[in-house]
């Protein structure tokens, strides 16, 4: 006679395990501005981009990572830092340490002070982990404005420094330094050991190395007087004569390059179609200064507007109606897409 099973006792078929969906990892991140007062600041970056105008506000960064200045992740509790430790370290994302570039915007209502930043081997010298070379790109600027870039003719780093330490006065002062009538479109470049003055009436904005080590040679004879950083600056000071300005028209197809330096490349586009961005390395960044479009990545789609950041580590792809771009990275390889 057959064996014959009793189902009674018999065991149902195991169910198969469940299969966790993939894990699509985030080819970009949107910034939240992050919102720094300073006494020369003023609300015209606030008014162009929509922001809260309610008070006086000389910085807005960007990007940033610099301790106590972390910037906000969109639609996220924790700021960057936060994230990149958190999700950023599961998803193979650069951690902080890996991002050495702070973006910014400057709203000048009033001058900044006569300032230098050091180099690397100066800020080293200075127990400081790294120098801070800059670049500024003209937003706007009003009628008078004026910006200084580099002593003028015939002036060295020494000179100035006498001038300096012997208490000259802003009228002493001001034939010494090179002076620039700054337009829209103009981008200049700021080596580390350059003096330099914005002026007021000026909107900018800045790429540079993470590092907040800035040494106030003159402040215009204003009162009360704040600190001067005359021993700092005479380690940081070089010869650097007057910085021209870079004026290039923007590609409509790609990415026209404005500096290729030694610590960052920035580069702007003004697409009339679909613009392709591909990092030379491990991120890049792109900041909206007008229009709007949306940026399509691995992970979806982000919308665009004026005066959003965007942190990318994947090839994307940019589209949309008037829209003008600056493109930040760590400086490397010229893009293919340039």
């Amino acid at each position: 006679m057959p064996h014959r099973t009793d189902l009674r006792h018999a065991q149902p078929p195991s169910a198969p395990a469940p299969v966790a969906p993939p894990v699509v990892a985030p080819s970009h991140l949107a910034m939240e501005p992050l919102g720094v007062p300073r006494p020369w600041g003023g609300r015209q970056i606030a008014r162009r981009f929509g922001w809260d105008d309610n008070a006086d506000c000389g910085e807005w960064w960007l990007l940033s990572t610099y301790p106590g200045s972390v910037t906000g992740v969109q639609g996220s509790d924790h700021d960057l830092c936060r994230w990149l430790e958190g999700q950023g370290r599961v998803y193979g994302w650069p951690q902080p340490n890996d991002l050495p570039l702070l973006l910014k915007f400057l709203d000048a209502r009033e001058p900044l002070s006569v300032q230098v930043h050091p180099d690397d081997a100066a800020a080293r010298s200075l127990g400081l982990p790294n120098g801070k070379t800059e670049a500024w790109h003209v937003l706007s600027a009003e009628p008078d404005a004026l910006l200084y870039l580099g002593l003028a003719h015939g002036v060295s780093a020494t000179d100035l420094m006498d001038a300096l330490k012997a208490g000259a006065k802003t009228e002493a002062v001001l034939p010494l330094l090179a002076a620039h009538r700054p337009r829209p479109g103009d981008t200049y470049m700021v080596e580390a050991g350059t003096v330099h003055a914005i002026g007021g009436g000026l909107t900018l904005f800045e790429v540079q190395q993470t590092s907040d080590a800035t040494w106030r040679l003159h402040d215009w004879d204003r009162l009360p007087a704040r600190e001067l950083h005359l021993e700092q600056a005479a380690v940081s000071l070089k010869d650097t004569g007057a910085v021209q300005p870079i004026r290039v028209t923007p590609s409509t197809t790609a990415w026209t390059p404005l500096i290729e330096g030694s610590h960052f490349n920035l580069s702007r586009s003004q697409p009339s179609g679909d613009l392709p961005l591909t990092p030379r390395g491990a991120f890049a960044t792109v900041t909206v200064l007008s229009g709007r479009g949306e940026l399509y990545g691995s992970s979806g789609a982000q919308d665009l507007s004026p005066g959003d950041t965007v942190l990318v580590v994947e090839p994307v792809l940019i589209a949309g109606q008037g829209l003008d771009l600056l493109r930040c990275e760590p400086a490397g390889r010229k893009s293919l897409e340039a």
